[in-house]
């Protein structure tokens, strides 16, 4: 899941409290909790979600972010389960991952992705 920060759903002692120094996304409860927490009070988001006609512009940031985050994790995952003389270089693994996972969100029709978001 990927939720905000200051998400009103979410009950005030259960959403974490970020400051504007740490990360756009923050993975700390990705493996706990199945949560990516956009952090609602860096000023990377905060830019974009002030602007109501940038909205589409936000989502692609946001999901850019994620969409780093866990090609890092996949990435991650497959060095450490090779042997270390065998290991695929990190950062061409990495961009693998990324590219790939933004190729399926792109080809998701149950998703409007951002350019047609725009036009609309």
């Amino acid at each position: 899941m990927v939720l905000m920060s200051d998400a009103q759903e979410i009950p005030e002692v259960e959403r974490p409290v970020f400051s504007e120094w740490e990360e756009p996304v923050v993975d700390r409860d990705m493996r706990t909790k199945g949560i990516i927490w956009i952090n609602a009070n860096n000023p990377i988001i905060v830019k974009y979600r002030e602007k109501k006609e940038s909205e589409a512009l936000f989502k692609e940031v946001v999901a850019n972010y994620v969409l780093l985050v866990v090609a890092q994790y996949q990435a991650q995952r497959i060095l450490d389960s090779q042997p270390e003389e065998e290991r695929d270089d990190a950062i061409g693994l990495f961009r693998q991952k990324f590219f790939e996972l933004q190729r399926q969100l792109r080809d998701d029709k149950e998703i409007t992705y951002f350019e047609e978001e725009m036009q609309a």
